[in-house]
């Protein structure tokens, strides 16, 4: 009989616990509804796309599609820079955006560096990447790569425009975040 009693303590005190724990989860929940509400007004602060306006790209050296070794030095002022994913919507979605407005930068191909993330092997990636050749430097790199961990991408698609000093002088998920392109170059 003490057995059947210790065992009712238990399964009640199990009960208590998984509803405390419950509550926990449901007031966790709300908070993060009131959040991406108060995001979706404005009140909040979108996702960063990669490294601060202001901030300088770090170093790294890469190859282009086309055999050419290409670091970060050699980027030149007001470059339009864009990271790209063949199994992403958003990104399929703001390719045709990119390449128009990649044709209309003022320094032409070497102005504008279009990375798609993937492997080299998946014929996704490499269609992808023939898309941006014709208009852009092209780079095809694994996630966590040299060129988006020196602009420390955090979702795609990213894109951004050096200012002459080769920092960050606008960044976005979307090219209609961006400045207008600007003639420059510090390379």
């Amino acid at each position: 009989m003490s057995s059947l009693i210790t065992a009712d303590i238990v399964l009640g005190a199990l009960g208590v616990l998984n509803l405390v724990l419950l509550l926990g989860v449901v007031r966790r929940l709300r908070e993060h509804a009131k959040a991406i509400e108060a995001g979706s007004k404005g009140g909040g602060s979108a996702p960063e796309v990669m490294i601060a306006p202001g901030a300088s790209p770090g170093a790294f050296t890469t190859s282009t599609t086309d055999g050419a070794v290409l670091s970060g030095d050699q980027l030149p002022g007001s470059a339009l820079i864009g990271f790209f994913t063949p199994h992403c919507g958003a990104c399929t979605e703001q390719l045709p955006r990119f390449l128009e407005r990649a044709e209309a930068e003022p320094g032409g191909r070497s102005a504008v560096l279009a990375v798609v993330i993937g492997l080299d092997t998946d014929d996704d990636t490499r269609a992808m990447a023939r898309e941006f050749e014709a208009v852009a430097s092209t780079v095809i790199e694994p996630p966590g790569g040299p060129v988006a961990s020196a602009f420390g991408v955090r979702g795609f698609p990213a894109v951004c425009v050096l200012d002459d000093e080769g920092r960050i002088a606008s960044r976005g998920f979307v090219l209609e975040e961006l400045a207008a392109p600007v003639a420059g170059g510090r390379g």
